[in-house]
């Protein structure tokens, strides 16, 4: 066994996005041993007051860049020493409010930072990694089309209930990851307020509607749904799919990020 410790922080709960958003799920990082945090500043304040130590700290994926100032400075107070590794895997921007806009040197500390937010260019130690969750085998599977429209509900946040449609929730309380994935695929157009839903409906090759663009994580996927508006008939029609290779692109991407991780802490 390894002595080297690898921490594994994101969110926790039983939100799908967030369940399925480890990379420990889809990868066996070896001999490594693993410890599971679900609270990002835990994780920070552990580090800070040195109860972490001589450790690899992965922090993602989910949402959890929000670019406003506390966030800001507590990820760049890390101790950058000899001691721990930081890595981000699939971590992205979520901002609810005014931006403060990009600062550049906040993860100056971090070894490698995949960011599954897609833009033109980052700065150096940055780079496009998408939500891990692409390797779920769910996603590989076939599904017989059996309606037009499906809605699927986030957790908690921005309920779609004007509209008059089959759905499914993002809780993982009421429903299990098979329910979900096989509830997008059965269905050839998705409304939805969650961020998961739309990216895995867009890598099984979805028409995806936003019911409300209300987090800049919306912004920044590769592919771009559509936003809802009063005409849901012309909104289908011009929203597009994203390309066939999208799946097998963002599984590629993860698994040569895996292995950049794994060899730059052998």
């Amino acid at each position: 066994m390894n002595n080297k410790k690898i921490i594994f922080t994101n969110c926790g709960g039983n939100n799908a996005g967030d369940k399925y958003s480890l990379p420990s799920l889809f990868y066996d990082f070896k001999n490594y041993r693993k410890e599971y945090t679900n609270k990002i500043w835990d994780t920070i304040d552990n580090i800070s007051n040195h109860q972490y130590q001589n450790c690899i700290i992965i922090f993602g994926g989910g949402g959890i860049i929000d670019l406003n100032e506390d966030r800001s400075k507590q990820f760049k107070t890390l101790e950058n020493n000899d001691t721990n590794i930081y890595f981000h895997w699939g971590s992205g921007e979520n901002l609810t409010d005014n931006a403060l806009g990009w600062v550049k040197d906040t993860f100056s500390n971090f070894v490698f930072v995949g960011r599954r937010d897609y833009y033109e260019s980052y700065p150096p130690n940055q780079r496009y990694v998408p939500c891990v969750s692409c390797k779920l085998p769910q996603l590989k599977l076939n599904y017989n089309i059996k309606r037009t429209i499906g809605i699927v509900q986030h957790m908690w946040l921005h309920p779609i209930n004007h509209l008059d449609y089959p759905s499914i929730n993002m809780d993982l309380f009421k429903y299990s990851i098979d329910d979900i994935i096989r509830f997008i695929g059965e269905s050839e157009v998705i409304i939805t307020s969650s961020y998961h839903a739309t990216y895995w409906a867009l890598l099984l090759g979805k028409k995806v509607i936003i019911s409300k663009s209300w987090s800049t994580k919306f912004d920044y996927l590769k592919y771009k749904p559509t936003i809802l508006t009063d005409n849901l008939d012309e909104d289908i029609l011009k929203t597009n799919p994203a390309p066939q290779d999208y799946l097998d692109e963002s599984i590629y991407i993860n698994d040569n990020f895996y292995s950049e991780i794994m060899n730059y802490i052998k």
